[in-house]
């Protein structure tokens, strides 16, 4: 592995980590929700991270999709599906509390 890959395995693992005690801000834009009204943009700090994620239902209508990014100082990282998804669970869990 190298340095790089070292450094955002490190990044992501953080996310992952920290994303249960983050407070999630939820939102649902219309543009974002133009096709799908279940769709929700979650905003959250995890650490130094600002994390931007979308949750969205997907064709069984019982699942849901997710997508996300992560900026801290400069950086940005497209979250990887699984990563996403882990915190996307976290966020969606959130607004039933």
């Amino acid at each position: 592995m190298s340095v790089l890959e070292t450094v955002m395995a490190g990044y992501l693992q953080d996310l992952q980590d920290g994303a249960a005690a983050a407070t999630w801000v939820v939102s649902t834009p219309p543009e974002l929700c133009a096709n799908d009204p279940s769709a929700r943009l979650f905003t959250g700090h995890v650490g130094a991270w600002r994390v931007l994620l979308v949750s969205y239902a997907l064709s069984d209508a019982r699942s849901r999709g997710y997508d996300g990014t992560a900026t801290r100082a400069g950086v940005v990282m497209r979250l990887p599906r699984e990563v996403a998804e882990h915190i996307g669970k976290i966020a969606d869990r959130s607004l039933d509390s």
